[in-house]
């Protein structure tokens, strides 16, 4: 039987909570005068660590996004960094008071985004609404010993046995993509024509644009390091993830981004 059939109803408490705008999300140097607003999967992980290495933060700790929840007080006070959610009024607030300050974000192609996610997020949606592939897939983590507790990979790869991408996308095209912010559009997250951006990059283009926009914001670039933080591990032949199916879905789905953004359509 397709395991297409096994997608269940979401909890009614899930998707009331789907329901509310998602904060913006915004890194801020007040030493550097730059305000990133992040998107999940588009490099936020990697900007959280540059911004720590910009104002000579040392740290051991893997996760930057978790370094600024655990020490928000700290970077506020040592060094003026600050990790904030705010509305899209307090964002629009934010740039009125501090004019100065230089806003940028980062996007990327949709389609890659989409399987970034089935990589790296099959988790998150197994959770909701394959519950039984989810507890298999914990359950072989549980397995794993001690060094697989910390690392849902191993979780993860047992869940895509289960489900494929195609799955995936049609269950986002029956539940919609407000389940987990990081299926909701680009376009969403960055408040796109509500915030007026001194640059927006693409992923695809960082190594040239990012130094290119900290030098003409005056910011530290010495110890600027592009190095990808929770890289997906792509297959090498990722193109065939795209059947025909699976590109109609992403199109739809994410129709915004492909249009705002300038992305074109396969």
């Amino acid at each position: 039987m397709s395991s297409r059939k096994h997608l269940l109803e979401p909890e009614p408490q899930l998707e009331s909570a789907a329901s509310h705008p998602t904060p913006v999300k915004v890194l801020v140097s007040e030493r550097f005068g730059l305000v990133f607003v992040w998107v999940p999967k588009c490099a936020s992980r990697t900007l959280h660590r540059i911004f720590l290495d910009m104002h000579g933060v040392e740290t051991s700790q893997q996760n930057a996004s978790s370094f600024y929840r655990h020490n928000a007080q700290m970077l506020q006070g040592q060094y003026g960094l600050s990790a904030k959610s705010l509305s899209t009024g307090e964002a629009i607030d934010l740039k009125t008071k501090h004019p100065e300050y230089k806003w940028f974000t980062i996007v990327r192609d949709p389609y890659r985004r989409s399987l970034s996610n089935y990589f790296n997020k099959i988790n998150r949606f197994a959770r909701l609404y394959r519950r039984d592939v989810y507890a298999w897939g914990k359950l072989r983590q549980f397995l794993g010993g001690p060094k697989a507790w910390k690392n849902s990979l191993s979780a993860m790869e047992s869940m895509k046995k289960q489900i494929s991408f195609e799955e995936m996308l049609l269950g986002l095209r029956k539940y919609g993509i407000r389940i987990d912010a990081h299926f909701m559009l680009q376009t969403e997250h960055c408040r796109f024509g509500e915030i007026e951006y001194d640059k927006i990059m693409r992923m695809e283009e960082l190594t040239d644009s990012l130094p290119e926009f900290f030098e003409s914001a005056d910011a530290d670039t010495s110890k600027l390091n592009l190095k990808k933080e929770n890289r997906s591990i792509y297959a090498s032949d990722h193109d065939a993830y795209f059947t025909p199916l699976a590109k109609e879905i992403v199109e739809e789905l994410y129709a915004g981004d492909f249009e705002k953004l300038g992305y074109p359509t396969r």
